[in-house]
This record gives structure tokens, C-alpha cells and sequence, in this order.
């Protein structure tokens, strides 16, 4: 009897006395391209003259769009345990054994492929973390909240001046060690240099989101204004609901029951209903709730712009706000954006609400994107300027490097359970199969809160030279190393245009989800074998006309500019430099 384990610690196929990871199943699947033909099945069904995004309006406007990326994100793991089985079912028949303590995995085996729970299917309730708010952390909130408060008071303060209100949205993790001038630094590497520009024009009011305790500590060094956007929560759950106008909400969620949820030959009616739409009606009347609370933060304090990081959910809640006040709204472009980023690649008859006035996104290869794969961007909502990180990198470039015979690696994680575990063992499987000496800093992404993951790894495998970064300047790291290892870190971005090769690791749910490898600017490894091989050889490449075809196609210009000409065009847009007349 061949035994499946898929469980928080462990997944693993176990046929006789072998045990075979479950990657080698799936391994020729595009989960991303599956999952996201899927979706659009969904979205493009008409029922009775109304979409997807239709189901749930407030004020004329639907509020799928809110959803749409952690919608996305369910259907992912869906999928994922639906090949899982399948794959294994079609190798082993039904003589399987199934050991979870995953419930979507527990439904998929039951619900879908009708393996008997308790005799096939056996499920393990998880442990439960003991979530406690330790008091250490707790005074560490507070005190980020007094931060917070100065900030409110000093932009009230500064109300009063001749200068209009511009409203931002920065998140905590995006704030980096930079060396500047000599100087160790915390710098807002998306946001922080375009609201510093912006404050010379403006009266900033810096929302500044923190979704990860473990950087608090980093937002509490920050030396920039801000105000927590923990105070925004607080206020909308204090008069969110004040706020609603129920009269103005259109519920047609009866009609989730007529989509036809088929793939392939199987219903996946149930468990989709059970795990994504059972309580989509709550979740959209909390962003009724957050968009109304932000509407009346955008009249109170007369806000006449905004701009936010990305488009994901919460940005696009001010988004949205703002563009229903007839306030001016921007978009900085975050991370890769393909053909299938659920986060930009929609169609939607609401355009008018849902996006910014104006998308500042990397090169003509992103515009070319967003304009030909959606109904909602076009040549006058998409403004191709440069990524603005990089005109932090000027200090780096041509920075010289003292040579060593060791190869010195740096690893750029992802803060994604799935993506860390199997990347970082094909990793240090690939290192322990080196004959060369070697280097490794593992560069923590600011998310990432599994520290012990790593060391917990590092001693398993018997890992020698390695040291683990939580926070540093990213890019001095860059320059010392000779690679970098990702699964599809933008790191790998900001090293091409350090003129440093890097390797993308080729993992079945993620595979080359950046586009590095398709676009030539990274080398591709399916496995630990393929891996050891490039970094050994890696000396020994050329990257020259990789890089710079690469950056032609992606980037606009690399020439410490491209915030001025974020500015540049907001101030144009407003036809008085920024000051009240």
C-alpha cells in the first residue's frame, strides 16, 4: 500500500521502502497558468447579465476586486492538492493511504477523488501555535502607536500651511538598511524616496502598514514621519459600521449557486464554495466597511492626491476611496508583473474606480503587459518611468571587488512556507555536493519570519561558512557576492543590475513565477544537481549581453532619475507645483 504524507512538517510519497518527494509529481504542471485559466473561466461566466464581480455591489461598484488576489491564492492550494492526488492516483491506483493534517488536502481526497475518510484518509488536527501577545512586543506596539501620534499631530500641525494634502500608503516592509554616504541607513526603498520628494511640494500624510511583528523593531528605528495604520483600523472599528449606507449595497451572491465550477471532468463546486465563498459575504462587507472609513479620512483632511506601493487589496481599498472623491491617484509598480498577476491582470466594467488615475510602472515590457492582456490600462493610465529603488544604486555600481577563489553566494528568501523549505534544501543538498569552497549569506526578506527554519537546516545538512542577515544593506550584500540564489526574489533584479548573475531555483508551484529564467536574466535549476553545477561554473559565464538586453526590455533607465520624473508628472498634474494658490 503506497502511503501519501502531506502535512505541516512533512510531504512525502512513501511506496515500499522509498520515500519520493512530492514535487516529483507535479513538476511538469503550470500550477500559476492552471489556476489562472480557471479563474477567468469563473469571472467570464454570465448569470442573468451579471459576472462575478457583479455578485456584491456598494454604490454601483463591485467589491470582488478586493478579493480577487486572495481568491486567487485559495485556488492555488486547491489546485496544488488536486494534482497531488491525481498525479499519485494515476501512478498507484486506489490502493493509497493519505496522512494529512491539512482539512483542504482532507476534502480534496474525500469531496473529490472519494477516498474514504478513516480507512484511506486520515486526518490529524494540526497544533495550534500558542498565539500570546508577549509583553515585550506589546510595548513595542504601544510605543509604535506614540509614534504614530506624533506623526497625526504634526501633519494636523502642518495642515495649516499653504500646501496641499497628499495621502500615502507604505508598508513597513519594504524599509531596508541602505549605506549612504558612509552612513548605515533606514530607508523606504519602494515609497520612502518618492514621499521624501513630495514632501517638499506637500503636506505628506504617511499611512504606514505593519503586517508582520517582526519588523517592528524597524519601523520603530525609521526616523521618518508616519502615521500607524493600526489607528486606521482602530477607527474603522469603532465607526466603520456608522459609515455604511445599507441601501446602497446590491447582494447577488444567491447566484454563486448557478456558476459551473467543472474542471476537467471533476466538480470542484464544494470544496470551492466550502473554502473560498463560505463567508465571502463578511469579507466584503469589512472592505465596505474600510472603504467607507477611507473615504471620510480623504474629505476630512481635504486630501487632494494619493499614491500607494502595488495594487493589492488594502492599496487598492484608498484607491478606490480616492477616486470616488475625485482625488488624483497613483500607483508605484511593486514587484514582477506577467501575464497572469492577479493583482493587475483583470477585466472589469468598474475601471473607472478600481485603478489609479496613473500606474508609474518599470519599462515598456509592464505597460506593454498591463495594455494587452486587460481591458481597464491603456497608453493614458500607464506611465513608464523607471523602477524607483534605482536610483539608490547609483553609489554601487562599478564598485570594486576584492577576488577570492570561493564562491560567495547570497540566498534571497521568500517568506512563503512552500517556496523556503524546498528551495532551501535543493540549496544546501547543491552545497553539499561541491568540491569548490564556498560563501553563503542568507538575506531573510523582510517577511520572512522563519529564522529557525534556517538554522534548524543549517545544522542538519552540516552547512559550514554561512551566516543568516535578517536586516543589512542589500545592496553592499549584492556586491560582495558573485551569485544570487532565489526562487523569484527581485533581488535577482537589483543584482543584473549590479551586473551579477543569479540562479533561480525551478520549484513546481513556483516555477520561474518572475519570468528571470524565460527572460534569459537568470539561469534555471530544477534540482540540487543542476544547481551545483552553475555555481561552480559560475565564474566562468558571461551575463554581459544578458543584462543588457534585459534591462533595455525592462527598465526604462537606470540613471538616478526616475523619482524626479515620478514628481515631475504629479506636479504636472496639478498644474501648480504642489502649492496652493
Amino acid at each position: 500500500m503506497t502511503k501519501l504524507i502531506y502535512t505541516n512538517s512533512k510531504k512525502c510519497v512513501i511506496a515500499g521502502n522509498v520515500e519520493i518527494s512530492i514535487d516529483s509529481y507535479i513538476k511538469d504542471i503550470d500550477i500559476d497558468k492552471e489556476v489562472f485559466n480557471y479563474l477567468q473561466f469563473l469571472e467570464n461566466q454570465e448569470i442573468e447579465g451579471l459576472r462575478l464581480e457583479d455578485f456584491f455591489l456598494y454604490n454601483h461598484v463591485g467589491m470582488y476586486c478586493f478579493e480577487r488576489h486572495a481568491i486567487y491564492e485559495k485556488l492555488k492550494n486547491i489546485f496544488y492538492c488536486f494534482f497531488v492526488i491525481e498525479r499519485i492516483k494515476k501512478e498507484f491506483g486506489d490502493e493509497i493511504i493519505v496522512h494529512t493534517d491539512q482539512i483542504i488536502m482532507l476534502s480534496i481526497c474525500t469531496d473529490i477523488f472519494n477516498l474514504k475518510e478513516g480507512e484511506q484518509c486520515f486526518y490529524a488536527q494540526p497544533l495550534k501555535a500558542q498565539k500570546k501577545l508577549k509583553i515585550k512586543v506589546g510595548l513595542k506596539l504601544i510605543l509604535r502607536n506614540i509614534i504614530g501620534i506624533k506623526g497625526y499631530l504634526k501633519f494636523l500641525i502642518n495642515n495649516k500651511k499653504d500646501r496641499y494634502n497628499f495621502l500615502s500608503i507604505s508598508n513597513v516592509m519594504n524599509i531596508n538598511m541602505i549605506n549612504i554616504e558612509g552612513r548605515s541607513e533606514l530607508v523606504d526603498t519602494q515609497l520612502g524616496i518618492t514621499i521624501d520628494a513630495l514632501s517638499k511640494k506637500y503636506n505628506m500624510f504617511n499611512f504606514q502598514a505593519l503586517y508582520n511583528f517582526n519588523a517592528i523593531d524597524k519601523s520603530l528605528k525609521y526616523k521618518k514621519d508616519y502615521v500607524t495604520f493600526e489607528l486606521f483600523v482602530l477607527y474603522k472599528k469603532l465607526v466603520g459600521n456608522k459609515y455604511i449606507d445599507k441601501k446602497l449595497i446590491e447582494d447577488n451572491l444567491e447566484k454563486l449557486n448557478f456558476i459551473n465550477y467543472t474542471y476537467k471532468q471533476y466538480d470542484l463546486r464544494s470544496i470551492i464554495n466550502k473554502y473560498i465563498f463560505k463567508d465571502i459575504k463578511n469579507r466584503y462587507l469589512d472592505d465596505i466597511k474600510e472603504l467607507v472609513c477611507a473615504r471620510n479620512v480623504i474629505k476630512k483632511f481635504n486630501i487632494k492626491n494619493c499614491i500607494v506601493v502595488d495594487e493589492g487589496d488594502r492599496p487598492r481599498e484608498f484607491i478606490m476611496a480616492a477616486n470616488m472623491e475625485n482625488v488624483r491617484t497613483y500607483a508605484l509598480q511593486h514587484g514582477i508583473i506577467s501575464p497572469m498577476s492577479p493583482a493587475y491582470i483583470m477585466n472589469s466594467r468598474y475601471k473607472d474606480k478600481i485603478i489609479p488615475n496613473c500606474t508609474f510602472v518599470w519599462g515598456e515590457k509592464y505597460k506593454k503587459i498591463l495594455t494587452e492582456n486587460t481591458n481597464i490600462y491603456d497608453d493614458d493610465n500607464v506611465k513608464v518611468v523607471g523602477q524607483s529603488r534605482t536610483d539608490l544604486l547609483q553609489q554601487y555600481i562599478n564598485k570594486e571587488k576584492k577576488e577570492d577563489s570561493k564562491i560567495k553566494i547570497l540566498y534571497a528568501t521568500q517568506y512563503y512556507k512552500d517556496i523556503l523549505e524546498p528551495a532551501t534544501n535543493i540549496l544546501f543538498k547543491a552545497l553539499c555536493l561541491m568540491e569548490k569552497e564556498y560563501e553563503l549569506i542568507i538575506k531573510l526578506h523582510p517577511a520572512d519570519k522563519y529564522y529557525h527554519i534556517y538554522e534548524s537546516l543549517i545544522e542538519q545538512y552540516n552547512i559550514k561558512n554561512v551566516k543568516i542577515l535578517e536586516d543589512g544593506d542589500i545592496y553592499e550584500i549584492i556586491n560582495w557576492c558573485d551569485v544570487v540564489v532565489s526562487v523569484h526574489s527581485t533581488v535577482v533584479i537589483e543584482g543584473a543590475l549590479l551586473d551579477k548573475p543569479s540562479i533561480c531555483i525551478l520549484l513546481p508551484k513556483y516555477n520561474d513565477a518572475g519570468g528571470f529564467v524565460r527572460d534569459g536574466v537568470s539561469l534555471g535549476a530544477k534540482d540540487e544537481y543542476d544547481l551545483k553545477n552553475y555555481l561552480e561554473g559560475i565564474k566562468n559565464m558571461s551575463f554581459e549581453n544578458r543584462f543588457s538586453e534585459y534591462i533595455k526590455n525592462n527598465f526604462y533607465k537606470v540613471d538616478g532619475k526616475v523619482t524626479d520624473r515620478i514628481v515631475s508628472i504629479i506636479l504636472k498634474n496639478d498644474n501648480m507645483g504642489g502649492e496652493k494658490t
